[in-house]
């Protein structure tokens, strides 16, 4: 899967086990939590974690490019959030054998069409009435 940052660059996200390992040991997440104990909505409400998972994916395209961590983090912003969580979705799917992809893949796209939902409802309505998943404040750290 390819990704466009908020820079334009586009970025390969692949998940193999070498990222995973990353991802527990850099990131200090281990993202078959996001299957297993059901936080994708993690990764909706959380674009820290998003992008370090994200990070993990990328590091040695990124330093092959000259450009380090934060330079990659900082360009996880604005629409680039949306991008980035549609790419990292279909790439950890893809890691998955085809019968649990499906799985994950809607998994993850029921708690992003709930979160938009939310979010579009409070829009309109400008008085937050509208009920939308808990701030990433209070989503209890891994």
């Amino acid at each position: 899967m390819l990704y466009r940052d908020a820079e334009g660059r586009d970025w390969p996200i692949r998940v193999v086990v070498s990222t995973l390992e990353r991802c527990r040991t850099q990131a200090g997440y281990d993202p078959l939590r996001l299957v297993h104990e059901g936080e994708m909505h993690r990764l909706v409400l959380d674009p820290v974690l998003l992008a370090s998972l994200a990070w993990c994916c990328v590091e040695d395209e990124a330093r092959s490019r000259g450009i380090d961590r934060k330079a990659f983090v900082d360009a996880v912003r604005g629409d680039a959030v949306d991008r980035l969580f549609d790419a990292w979705l279909e790439a950890f799917a893809g890691f998955f054998p085809s019968s649990r992809a499906r799985t994950v893949l809607g998994a993850g796209r029921d708690v992003s069409s709930a979160y938009s939902r939310a979010m579009s409802g409070r829009d309109a309505s400008g008085d937050g009435s509208t009920s939308s998943p808990a701030s990433p404040a209070s989503t209890p750290a891994a």
